[in-house]
């Protein structure tokens, strides 16, 4: 955005300066990139992978943003990214139902919570 303003008396109406505005938008965002290259990615291949085999990825979370942002990983064995709501989501369970979810989990991120400085990158491990 660029304008110019034109500032007028308020009694003689007439013309007593401009002022000039300037402003850019845009999309405050947090995205992640893998060090293979390939830009942005919104999946990551493991390729094939083996009862009891572990396979590591490192990556990138990237804030492209002007200001700082929390972040907190949250994998769900049963659920859509879409079927997600972090903030209703109730986190407490009993010992045994988080048990379970461990064995179930098959993807982790380290570390799986932080916060991000503006134009800031954090190395993430996914396995």
């Amino acid at each position: 955005m660029n304008e110019k303003i034109e500032v007028y008396h308020k009694f003689e109406n007439k013309l007593i300066g401009v002022i000039e505005v300037v402003g850019t938008s845009l999309q405050h965002q947090l995205v992640i990139v893998f060090e293979k290259g390939g830009g942005v990615m919104t999946e990551i291949d493991f390729g094939t992978v083996f009862f009891g085999q572990i396979k590591e990825i490192s990556g990138f979370l990237v804030n492209n943003g002007p200001y700082s942002i929390n972040y907190k990983f949250f994998f769900h064995p049963d659920k859509t990214p879409e079927e997600i709501n972090p903030k209703e989501v109730d986190y407490s369970c009993t010992p045994y139902e988080a048990a379970i979810e461990m064995t179930r989990r098959v993807l982790s991120a380290a570390p799986d919570e932080g916060k991000i400085n503006p134009y800031e990158q954090v190395r993430v491990l996914y396995k």
